[in-house]
């Protein structure tokens, strides 16, 4: 996902999965909300988060992206051979 226009397509990809959502306005004294992507429609879509449902109009998301676990990821040289 990226920022701009986020499409339909784009919040199916990570339904079910945790995203990280930035608002252009605080909500709640935040701007930045973790949790699993539950549900969206044409205009909402819904986190749960901590258990709790909290719902966002798309339009207010400056960016929508999936949340990478990198727990349990040893150390890896990138370096060339």
């Amino acid at each position: 996902m990226s920022a701009g226009a986020i499409t339909p397509e784009m919040i199916s990809q990570a339904l079910g999965e945790e995203v990280e959502v930035h608002l252009f306005k605080a909500v709640d004294g935040q701007k930045v909300f973790t949790g699993i992507l539950s549900d969206f429609d044409a205009q909402d879509m819904v986190l749960t988060i901590a258990g709790e449902e909290k719902r966002f109009a798309r339009k207010a998301a400056s960016l929508v992206k999936p949340v990478v676990d990198m727990e349990g990821v040893e150390d890896v040289d990138l370096g060339e051979e």
